[in-house]
């Protein structure tokens, strides 16, 4: 099996750069550049935002049409598919963000309550940031339906991490139980026979 970097990186003797960290390093980062770019589609004015959406609408209208026998005319092309397709940009965006949040917690604290307990409400803040911030883009304006869309999608996100974390806790746990147990027992069996070797090596002696 080829070394990964990280256990080249722990060979070589450099002690801060474990996995724990280069975890914290890639989910952290991982966080602010979701962060920002979520509030880059904020600033969007309301063409930009809307031609985006259209274009997503689009190529899904064009793959339903080439499958299956659509009306390109009715309500639901024409209007409705673009606001859905706006609102799950607002689920997707925020169910990552609440998952990679809880994580980074998770991994930074070790700690899977607190950090489903901190990510809801730093999530919170993000998307009361996020609707703020859509007051300075031209034809668009701060919803607080918006905010309760995303603070919900965040939180799914949140618990679907918390239950991945959940488990992996519970694994790494038992683990260690698992490891505990066995050094005990190789310790009892030495010690055992450390007391069999000296008993005998006694009883000739008093013969």
């Amino acid at each position: 099996m080829w070394p990964t970097p990280i256990t080249v990186w722990e060979e070589k003797g450099i002690p801060w750069l474990t996995r724990r960290v280069a975890a914290i390093l890639l989910l952290g980062v991982t966080l602010i550049v979701g962060i920002l770019a979520i509030f880059g589609f904020s600033r969007m004015n309301a063409p930009e935002s809307n031609g985006l959406s259209k274009t997503v609408t689009a190529s899904i209208q064009a793959w339903t049409d080439l499958h299956f026998s659509i009306n390109p005319a009715d309500s639901f092309w024409m209007q409705d598919l673009n606001n859905i397709v706006r609102k799950m940009g607002h689920v997707c965006e925020y169910a990552l963000l609440g998952f990679i949040a809880c994580s980074f917690l998770n991994v930074l604290l070790r700690n899977n309550y607190v950090a489903m307990v901190v990510s809801p409400v730093f999530c919170f803040g993000v998307a009361c940031v996020d609707e703020y911030l859509q007051q300075f883009a031209d034809g668009r304006g701060p919803m607080w339906r918006d905010v309760r869309l995303d603070t919900l999608s965040a939180f799914c996100g949140i618990v679907t991490s918390g239950i991945v974390f959940a488990v992996l806790w519970r694994m790494l746990y038992l683990k260690r139980e698992a490891l505990r147990w066995k050094t005990e027992t190789l310790q009892w069996k030495a010690e055992t026979l450390r007391w069999k070797t000296a008993y005998e090596d006694k009883v000739p002696d008093e013969q």
